[in-house]
């Protein structure tokens, strides 16, 4: 979505259009957003778009992101090249249920770079990830 095109926020009865309210008068995100702590204070911003490092909210200015989405954005927002290689990867199919070569691929680059390691499992959330080494910790330390 470009950023010119216009935005349809909803908005209270009061007009203000940077609160946003569910039917029965709670907040829709309460705090803003779930990733990070509670929003403190007026009704949070809302990103429409970012470029590199800079973001622009549903006020329509022009900030610059200092969070980089936790660190993750070294790169900034919407890079060319990771735009390009990400098009082209998913233009390959973007989710299979069985293992695939660039799976393979990372894997043996994660063995190249750490020593220490002799297997590696990818999993599908963070959850999956914690109950994997818990069963991992259980054998291990019978």
């Amino acid at each position: 979505m470009a950023f010119e095109e216009k935005v349809d926020i909803p908005t209270l009865s009061n007009g203000d259009p940077h609160v946003r309210r569910g039917q029965r008068g709670f907040p829709l995100l309460p705090g803003g957003y779930g990733r990070s702590a509670y929003h403190i204070g007026s009704a949070p911003t809302y990103a429409l778009r970012g470029e590199g490092y800079r973001l622009w909210d549903d006020r329509g200015r022009e900030l610059i992101d200092a969070n980089n989405n936790f660190t993750t954005l070294v790169h900034g927002n919407a890079h060319p090249e990771l735009i390009e290689a990400a098009g082209r990867a998913m233009s390959a199919g973007s989710c299979w249920g069985i293992p695939n070569v660039d799976e393979w691929g990372l894997a043996e680059l994660l063995l190249e770079r750490l020593p220490g390691l002799d297997q590696v499992r990818f999993t599908n959330s963070g959850t999956e990830a914690v109950m994997s080494a818990i069963r991992i910790a259980r054998v291990v330390s019978r």
